[in-house]
């Protein structure tokens, strides 16, 4: 239980970050088959940006999906989580399908 509060809490200082640094849902088209994916924006300084895909029963407000975007804006790295994996995961990239994501 003690873990539990020490989680909402942290979780309560990511939530207020970006709701201080700003961020926007975005929609694009996949490569491949040109289907509609949606994902949140976490804008940072720097140049670098990484893209954050959850887990496959997660999805892109998943608590470790938002910690992964928050570290890596703390670090000067902008974030793209995904946030519907559906449609990105109907591209053929052998990645996307492995069984462990």
């Amino acid at each position: 239980v003690d873990l539990q509060r020490q989680a909402t809490a942290f979780i309560g200082a990511i939530e207020e970050y970006n709701r201080q640094q700003g961020f926007r849902q975005v929609t694009f088209t996949t490569r491949e088959r040109q289907k509609q994916a949606s994902a949140m924006y976490l804008p940072s300084t720097g140049p670098a940006r990484v893209v954050v895909v959850h887990g496959r029963r997660q999805h892109g407000l998943s608590s470790s999906a938002q910690t992964a975007g928050y570290l890596l804006r703390l670090m000067g790295i902008s974030a793209l989580i995904i946030t519907d994996l559906t449609s990105v995961r109907e591209n053929v990239s052998d990645w996307l399908e492995d069984e462990l994501t």
